[in-house]
């Protein structure tokens, strides 16, 4: 109680001397730091959030961290302190989502990171306690076009947690990370994707969650080059590529790069080829490879290119020589891509900018400079 109406008045000072005198108990555990309640039941992490202060929740998370440290709580005691339940055992976290108390909620999501990083609490259990709640109210497509970066990272953890407990077949994993917007039965799987949504409106957290959501799928089917390429698949039926379309957007050139070096780095790390990966983003780019684009005079979609082959070497070096091939390819005129580009102004610049940044090995820059 004495805990309670400390965090309730939000005296900072008098709750790091209670803890103090805690600390220094022999008696000190897990169950009387979520003892601090009021006479109702009401637990002191609950209190916080309805007090809606991060302020006092930080103090909260920073002097639990010193307790656990010293007293070693068990994970089980942590996962109930950490989810905020009242005398009923109900989490204050969904509540919290549609008060739309979003920055002390990305406090919260920060402190179970750091609590999963130190104390080895199973972060993806506790985000789908939460994901229980939430998933008749939330769905991804809706939470990603909106930008609520918290029900994303709740939702998303919730599929992680599924799939590891195989509570869903890898068909449904995929079909819930494609979070297509729908509007009925007969055409559900033709709507955009969510991750075409958070890359076109430039939602670069949300993309960068989706995308760590993604590598840990894609390691679950470690031997599934499938499941990678339908994870990383950006086209959709009768439209153009999202990373064509956000290149025309303001704070386009950081959530294409968060994609395009998530993508590359996880379609090697499974074993893609150079042509594999080629064909990858030919596909997701309506057809339109590096020489096509160069022979329409298309400067965004050579852009793209040029940034996916800068990544790729930058990665693994090996595939030097495959991104010489497709720069220096012939059309059917004897034509290489590089004599095409130079006779375009626009294309000349950017890709003599884009080699500049390369940092090819001297022999295939003197090589490339014979063209310019």
């Amino acid at each position: 109680l004495a805990l309670h109406l400390l965090v309730r008045m939000g005296m900072h000072e008098n709750i790091v001397l209670f803890f103090d005198k805690l600390k220094n108990s022999q008696e000190m555990t897990a169950s009387k730091v979520l003892a601090a309640k009021s006479i109702t039941g009401t637990y002191g992490l609950y209190v916080l959030w309805y007090q809606n202060s991060i302020d006092v929740f930080n103090e909260f998370i920073i002097n639990l961290k010193e307790l656990t440290r010293k007293y070693n709580f068990s994970h089980s005691d942590l996962e109930n302190i950490l989810l905020a339940k009242d005398y009923l055992g109900v989490s204050w976290i969904p509540k919290a989502l549609r008060n739309n108390q979003n920055k002390i909620v990305k406090e919260w999501l920060l402190a179970i990171d750091d609590f999963e990083k130190e104390f080895g609490v199973n972060k993806n259990e506790i985000l789908r306690s939460v994901g229980k709640e939430i998933d008749s109210i939330y769905d991804l497509n809706s939470a990603i076009r909106t930008n609520n970066y918290n029900v994303v990272n709740i939702l998303l953890a919730n599929i992680k947690a599924k799939m590891f407990k195989n509570e869903i077949n890898k068909e449904d994993i995929l079909k819930l990370m494609a979070a297509r917007e729908w509007t009925g039965e007969s055409d559900k799987w033709t709507k955009a994707s969510g991750l075409y949504s958070a890359i076109v409106k430039g939602h670069t957290e949300i993309v960068a969650a989706w995308m760590e959501t993604a590598e840990v799928i894609a390691s679950h089917y470690e031997n599934d080059k499938d499941v990678v390429r339908e994870l990383l698949s950006l086209s959709r039926n009768n439209a153009a590529c999202s990373l064509h379309i956000a290149s025309f957007k303001k704070m386009s050139k950081e959530v294409i790069d968060v994609y395009l070096n998530a993508a590359i780095r996880l379609a090697l790390q499974h074993g893609f080829s150079f042509d594999e990966i080629v064909e990858q983003f030919t596909r997701d780019f309506d057809g339109k490879s590096f020489s096509h684009v160069v022979n329409n005079g298309d400067d965004i979609h050579m852009g793209l290119w040029l940034k996916i082959f800068k990544i790729v070497v930058g990665e693994n070096e090996n595939y030097l020589k495959d991104v010489m091939m497709q720069l220096e390819e012939k059309n059917n005129e004897g034509k290489s891509v590089i004599s095409l580009a130079n006779g375009n102004p626009v294309l000349k610049e950017l890709f003599w900018k884009a080699v500049d940044e390369f940092n090819f090995p001297q022999e295939e820059l003197n090589r490339l400079k014979q063209y310019r």
